[in-house]
């Protein structure tokens, strides 16, 4: 798979073995999946079902968009807490949706994972870090390791919406596990994490501006 590079946190690796957490964060992954809304967009039928069987399996619950013109109403009447996004779209592109959505939302505000049939290149990847995005997965890819990926694109944004500068400063410098080692001993954050899960997506901000 493609190498990390510093301070990326694992969050861009797509390794062949699935990275397994110790059992005190079994709770955390919990939190992650169990009744959190994600919107799937893909042009393709069958990768559509695909992950969205996947991410059901794992406790999600699932809506899904055929295009990105599709994605950006449903998002706007009723925002999910993770986008999971194809790029290779026609009309509009997953680069194109995320611009468009970044007019709105923040990366803390709504999490994305992007899902690729495609090896992406360093440039690519640098656009959407600066997008936001937040994960990037082969569709082929195992389903747990999808299902892990979904996980860490939330659980990154669970950490960067608490406004803690320790745990965003652990997060970007040495990955996802060493954020959540630091959310395992934390019963004050773990708290936060709890309450923030069960709450429902935000909504853009008044007086946003809409894209056209």
């Amino acid at each position: 798979g493609r190498r990390d590079r510093k301070g990326r946190g694992g969050l861009w690796s797509t390794p062949m073995k699935v990275e397994h957490v110790g059992t005190e964060l079994e709770d955390e992954y919990e939190i992650m999946a169990t009744g959190q809304r994600v919107l799937v967009v893909d042009d393709s039928s069958f990768f559509r079902k695909l992950i969205q069987d996947v991410l059901v399996q794992a406790g999600y619950t699932v809506e899904v968009a055929p295009d990105a013109a599709t994605a950006l109403a449903m998002l706007r009447k009723n925002p999910p807490q993770l986008l999971v996004t194809d790029l290779g779209m026609p009309e509009m592109s997953g680069f194109d949706l995320l611009r468009r959505i970044r007019q709105d939302w923040s990366a803390k505000q709504l999490p994305v994972l992007v899902v690729t049939e495609h090896v992406m290149r360093d440039e690519e990847m640098d656009e959407l870090e600066r997008l936001g995005c937040r994960g990037c997965v082969n569709k082929f890819a195992p389903a747990d390791h999808i299902v892990f990926r979904a996980n860490a694109a939330l659980f990154a944004a669970r950490i960067l919406a608490l406004d803690d500068p320790a745990l965003a400063n652990a997060l970007a410098e040495h990955g996802r596990a060493n954020a959540e080692r630091a959310v395992a001993g934390n019963t004050r954050v773990r708290a936060r994490l709890e309450g923030d899960a069960k709450r429902p997506a935000a909504a853009p901000p008044r007086g946003a501006k809409r894209a056209r």
